[in-house]
């Protein structure tokens, strides 16, 4: 029985992958053998911290042991010798933490033996972009490099189109890795060439590289490339799609390559299990893979226009679970598990901006193609593409793309609630007639949309295909076709026939080996042919009837039905070639080729021989329709225990058949789903809800949708209060204020009473370190910094998240050479002053350091130096007589022995007692004046003349300084009569 709720499932993909993912393998549990460990016979030790430019590894045979964390301003590590092991030991690399770079690059050509192992690699603060080609500030990336190991590395980045594992490499091993996808909204530069988490390129005919038991969460595009004689197998692979053709694996033009024993589930705008695509394509064999897809998101190629957030037009493409298009030789498909959820109205989201949006998730269990002269095949693989209401579009085996090759489909069993089969699709043509012989074909629900065997795109498209001993349950059925028979000029035939089984003889009733049988239809048409083996046996396939338009000549809904019997059988000689016999029609209702029950037949000559057909022996018997639901059980937590933060629950499945999946219930509400193979388990972080009393529950899902429940658990969740108290902090060394120079450690103490998880060095808001636990100390070399006050800040975090921070400013006096010059000027005496006696000659000075000394000058001659403020020097000017005329000069010196100089002054020295002698020239004395009138003055003096004086009637009337010295007297101010002039 069919539960409801199947075909509902899968509508909390975001809760799912944050709060209840599986449990995968720890990275750094890795089971590799190192192999490149053979040559070393050298270790060196990295000591870690903050790194400015790459740590170069150049010595081969050598093991290099990283003792504590990298952070890294771009790339962290470059490799550039041979014969070398990278060991994290543990320890986790932060490259890109302000420019761009790897974390981990062998940017030589031509090395080999390298490996790189057991620890983490995370893009940091910059987030900077890759390139088209996803190539860019990589996790790992590598030029050349022969015998290349990954093994063991938790890998996480998020900047926009940077891939993951970016390697060129040769007869490789990349096993039991982690990489985390950050990147969740947006668009890619180019989506041809795409994003991939582990690609290692390869060429045409390279020996095989192992890429095998990684975990691959979230890939924005691919999940692993696989080249020419690749090994890919063991992954668990989750696509987050950004853009169209997204594969978990994918390869292109490859040859050579095997592909099993993988998960995948993809979810996005495009996602894709496994795809194979193009003309080159050539012996791929696939097996033992399990795919769950859907399609959740829109982007722009198919997506982006307006009408598309309409939502009654709501657009979306196909997930498929295995793409084969344009191409491919001897795929060998076989044994996989794939599961399509199709939703015409799924709430999705806009991938550029994460606007919510309906999406018309549609989807292909297989959607395969082969060109002419290419053969391949799909055998007993379990297909189930369903849709949530019957409105949407699942195709469980989808022939398209212009196929015009020769495909068989054989055992497999494909269950839909909408198309079984589709000839041919939107994306092409299925003109190649492919076989589909004993497989199974169930219908789930019962909605009018329904078909077995049909095309899309209302049946446009050519659509042809054989259809041999095949079994239909549930209401599947050769009659319920979706086929428009309408269009011109467009083939539609599908046919329909059985397996028989013959046995040939002589004459003399001794087996036949190696003999031909053929089957002709009653018109004379050769149909089928086949040979006997050693015993005789020989399996054939017989064709009944023909549906058809006549390659489009008859345009109508109804098609032209065309019986085949009753047929003829020929039997040829297997020395010449010559025929032994051929029956004659038999059209009886009891004809062989009429059989539809157990019947044994002898056609022959009595001449020649006979072959004996049984009906039954060579018919498919298809297996009955699976109605047991799984048996499921919840193992832990035990019923009515009291649980507090994560909670681990495990659950058992089986089934008659197999399970498909499990999904875990709280309070009635899908919190996560983890597909099969089990063991089953769950990680529920009760802290995120209030405490009290839930009912856990799980539900198994087979292939064909029946749904096992298992008995309720109550549980009581009991979490102690959130911690929202902050961790106390504080930086000890340096002390706030303090001035330091050279190389220092910083020091921090933090304590909190949950436990301290990490402390966070900065500079100004640069990061410097992160430590996980205590002594927590950074060496900080103050010489790389600008001279003057600089903020070191400690930031500390509690189990809980909760953060607090101390800052401390500190003063950074390096010495550096000093080549400014001092600043010198004279102030005193003044400028052309006249001296006498002992007088004092100050000076000042300034520089960017101290001023040791000043030395004082008279007319360019050294009179005395001072070594300390305040700088001045007492001058005797007796010793030099009288000078009209002297100069003059300071200088000064700094540590550094820069010079600065003063500017020269000119002053006079007089030290004898002769007073000066000023005569008025004019107008001479007792002369009436009776206009603006102007008095002239002659003055004399031993040594020089500074100033004249001159007074009317005993008041100072002007001064003058230099020669000539002439006043200008205005008499209309004064009144008549006698006034007295004196100079």
């Amino acid at each position: 029985m069919i539960s409801r709720s199947f075909f509902t499932r899968f509508t909390g993909i975001i809760t799912a992958v944050i709060l209840f993912l599986p449990v995968f393998p720890a990275a750094g549990a890795s089971v590799a053998t190192i192999l490149s460990r053979q040559y070393v016979t050298n270790t060196v030790h990295i000591a870690g911290g903050n790194y400015t430019t790459p740590y170069i590894i150049t010595t081969p045979n050598t093991e290099y042991i990283l003792d504590r964390d990298i952070s890294a301003n771009g790339t962290a590590i470059a490799i550039r010798a041979s014969k070398v092991v990278l060991n994290l030991n543990g320890n986790t690399i932060t490259y890109n933490q302000t420019t761009p770079g790897e974390g981990v690059t062998v940017d030589t050509y031509n090395l080999s033996d390298i490996a790189i192992t057991n620890g983490s690699i995370i893009q940091g603060a910059a987030l900077s972009e890759g390139d088209v080609y996803g190539a860019g500030n990589n996790p790992v990336k590598t030029k050349g490099v022969t015998r290349l190991q990954i093994a063991g590395i938790h890998a996480r980045y998020g900047g926009r189109d940077v891939g993951g594992f970016k390697l060129l490499a040769y007869v490789s091993i990349i096993e039991d890795n982690i990489l985390e996808d950050g990147w969740t909204n947006g668009t890619l530069k180019n989506r041809m060439q795409g994003v991939d988490s582990i690609v290692c390129a390869t060429g045409v005919g390279s020996t095989c590289n192992v890429i095998r038991n990684n975990t691959i969460i979230n890939a924005r595009q691919r999940g692993i490339t696989a080249f020419d004689q690749d090994l890919v197998y063991g992954n668990n692979i989750t696509i987050n799609s950004l853009a169209t053709n997204s594969y978990g694996i994918f390869g292109y033009k490859a040859q050579n390559v095997k592909v099993y024993d993988n998960q995948i589930t993809a979810r996005g705008e495009h996602p894709i299990g496994i795809g194979f695509v193009s003309a080159g394509t050539n012996n791929i064999e696939i097996y033992n893979n399990k795919i769950d897809a859907q399609t959740t998101r829109i982007g722009d190629e198919y997506g982006g226009s307006a009408a598309c957030f309409n939502t009654a037009t709501p657009c979306g493409n196909y997930a498929v679970g295995f793409r084969t298009t344009w191409g491919g030789n001897n795929i060998n498909f076989h044994n996989n598990t794939i599961m399509i959820h199709t939703d015409a109205t799924y709430q999705g989201s806009y991938s550029p901006t994460a606007q919510k949006v309906l999406v018309n998730g549609k989807g292909r269990g297989l959607m395969v193609a082969v060109n002419a002269g290419e053969s391949s095949k799909f055998n007993n693989n379990t297909i189930t593409v369903l849709d949530k209401d019957g409105k949407g579009q699942a195709f469980g085996i989808a022939c398209t793309g212009g196929n015009v090759g020769n495909m068989s489909f054989e055992g497999n069993t494909v269950t839909s609630n909408i198309l079984n089969v589709a000839l041919s699709d939107e994306y092409g043509d299925c003109a190649g007639y492919p076989l589909f012989i004993k497989n199974t074909f169930i219908k789930v629900d019962n909605y009018p949309a329904y078909a077995t065997i049909g095309a899309g795109l209302n049946g446009y498209w050519e659509g042809t295909g054989r259809f041999i001993s095949n079994a239909y349950q549930g209401g599947a059925a050769e009659n319920k076709l979706g086929m428009n028979f309408q269009y011109p000029n467009k083939n539609k035939s599908v046919i329909f026939g059985r397996l028989m089984k013959g046995v040939g003889r002589d004459a003399s009733g001794t087996l036949l080996p190696n003999t031909g049988i053929n089957i002709y239809s009653g018109n004379n048409v050769l149909q089928t042919q086949a040979t006997t083996g050693a015993d005789g046996t020989a399996q054939f396939m017989v064709y009944d009837y023909e549906l058809k338009n006549n390659s489009g000549l008859t345009q109508s809904a109804t098609p032209i039905t065309a019986a085949f019997r009753p047929h003829v059988v020929e039997l040829h000689n297997p020395a010449n070639g010559q025929t032994l016999f051929k029956s004659n029609p038999d059209s009886s209702a009891t004809a062989w080729d009429a059989l539809t029950s157990t019947g044994i037949y002898t056609l022959g000559d009595s001449s020649y021989g006979s072959v004996t057909i049984t009906t039954s022996a060579g018919a498919f018997v298809p297996p009955a329709m699976d109605t047991a639901a799984p048996n499921v059980a919840i193992s832990s937590p035990v019923n009515a225990s009291t649980l507090s933060g994560l909670v681990n629950v495990s659950v058992t499945a089986n089934d008659n058949v197999a399970v498909t999946k499990v999904e875990l219930y709280v309070n009635g509400v899908l919190q996560a789903t983890d597909p099969a193979p089990g063991p089953y388990s769950f990680s529920w972080n009760s802290a995120l809800v209030t405490n009290g009393s839930y009912s856990l529950l799980a539900r198994a899902y087979d292939a064909v949708g029946n749904v096992g429940e298992s008995a309720l658990i109550t549980i009581k969740v009991n979490n102690p209060l959130p911690d929202t108290t902050p961790p106390t902090v504080s930086l000890t060394a340096p002390a706030n204020n303090s001035t330091v120079a050279g190389k220092i450690t910083v020091v921090a103490t933090a304590a909190d009473t949950g436990g301290v998880k990490r402390v966070e060095f900065y500079q100004d808001g640069i990061m410097l370190a992160v430590l996980n636990t205590a002594p927590y100390t950074y060496s900080l070399d103050t010489t790389t910094l600008a001279n003057g006050s600089h903020v070191l800040m400690a930031k500390a975090f509690d189990m809980a998240g909760n953060q607090s921070q101390v800052f401390n400013t500190v003063r950074v006096n390096n010495m550096v050479a000093n080549s400014i010059t001092p600043t010198v000027s004279i102030t005193a005496p003044a400028p052309n002053a006249v001296l006498s006696g002992t007088v004092t000659i100050a000076a000042v000075a300034s520089n960017n350091e101290e001023v040791v000394k000043m030395m004082f000058y008279l007319n360019g001659t050294l009179l005395g130096t001072v070594t300390k403020a305040p700088y001045s020097y007492n001058l005797d000017t007796k010793r030099y007589w009288n000078y009209p005329s002297c100069t003059l000069t300071v200088k000064a010196y700094d540590a550094a022995g820069n010079l600065g100089q003063s500017a020269t002054i000119t002053v006079s020295v007089n030290n004898y007692k002769t007073l000066p002698t000023a005569v008025i020239t004019s107008p001479v004395n007792g002369a009436a004046v009776s206009a603006a009138t102007t008095v002239n003055v002659s003055a004399t003096d031993n040594v020089a003349v500074t100033r004249v004086d001159l007074y009317i009637n005993g008041k100072l009337f002007a001064a003058k300084t230099a020669v000539p010295y002439s006043f200008s007297w205005p008499t209309a101010s004064y009144s008549l009569g006698v006034n007295t002039l004196a100079a």
